[in-house]
């Protein structure tokens, strides 16, 4: 580990260690979004997922964020999937959230379950909590289908002992936390939830929403994937979403606050740090996994300063 690396970690650390914390969220139980740690996260290769395992365990979270597509590609290098499971939860690594089922805003259920199946499988396999469901569509989704969707996709996950986490993509045709809070709560499902994220918190039409966000039950909000954003945005938000994030406290996005929001509506999200840097992924997936972790427990710690102060 690098001297300037080494120092930033102390800092974060020491934070955590010199305040006494006010918050509901579990301070060191942090979940890694393992996909984070790769160059091009679309393409991990077969030893991908052991690359972040490794990386996950030494700089000490508590488990990582699974994507399926990452569990498959790893069959070609330890064999079988129950090899691939093993080695993620044989070292001690919990996985709560399995990633990310596109298709399900654009099937019937029956028809279009098989495409959806394979997430819950992998979930109840891996003792995931939620399988997280996204769009790709640009165009913006009515909310009663939708919800309909939702619902019916709940139905199923239940039989599984899961739920359904719903993300905003600020492209996507779930765009705003608006429009994911709108679909879930229309669902009717007990077992359909939110994710925030940081970067999407921050890039959603019209800006961050803490007064829709206070609104909202606090159970309702599953997962907050912690990251930062550019002051000055890029033209194409969907390179920039998966390339050049910031790591938590570097960039615009007012984290401090946003935590604070959420330990003051009861919210006891998941902490998912998603960083997607492909500066820091070519740094090397050790280094990275423990600056993207000092940077978080430094966040943390501010926001739960006694007092409320910033500093």
């Amino acid at each position: 580990m690098s001297s300037a690396l080494s120092g930033r970690v102390a800092t974060g650390y020491a934070l955590l260690s010199k305040f006494s914390l006010r918050g509901h969220m579990p301070q060191n139980d942090l979940i890694l979004c393992g996909a984070t740690l790769m160059p091009d996260p679309t393409h991990p290769g077969p030893n991908g997922l052991e690359t972040q395992v490794e990386a996950a365990k030494a700089a000490g979270y508590a488990g990582l964020s699974l994507w399926r597509l990452h569990a498959e590609a790893a069959v070609e290098s330890l064999g079988t999937p129950e090899a691939v499971r093993e080695k993620v939860l044989g070292s001690g690594l919990r996985v709560p959230l399995i990633e990310a089922m596109m298709p399900w805003d654009e099937h019937d259920f029956g028809a279009g379950m098989t495409s959806t199946e394979p997430f819950f499988e992998m979930a109840q396999d891996y003792g995931a909590n939620s399988v997280l469901a996204v769009t790709m569509k640009r165009e913006k989704l009515e909310i009663a289908p939708a919800a309909k969707r939702l619902g019916e996709l709940c139905m199923r996950a239940a039989d599984f002992g899961l739920g359904i986490a719903t993300e905003f993509l600020p492209w996507s045709g779930i765009p705003d936390l608006e429009t994911a809070w709108r679909i879930v709560e229309t669902s009717g499902a007990e077992n359909a939830s939110l994710l925030i994220d940081g970067w999407h918190w921050q890039r959603q039409p019209g800006g961050p929403c803490p007064d829709l966000l206070r609104t909202i039950p606090p159970e309702r909000i599953e997962v907050f994937q912690i990251c930062d954003a550019a002051a000055v945005r890029k033209d194409d938000p969907l390179a920039e979403c998966l390339e050049d994030r910031r790591l938590p406290g570097e960039g615009a996005v007012d984290l401090v606050s946003l935590v604070r929001l959420l330990d003051q509506i009861g919210a006891r999200p998941i902490i998912a740090p998603e960083v997607f840097n492909v500066k820091l992924a070519n740094s090397g997936a050790l280094e990275m996994a423990h600056l993207v972790r000092a940077s978080t427990e430094r966040v943390l710690g501010l926001a739960r300063l006694e007092g409320g102060a910033d500093e």
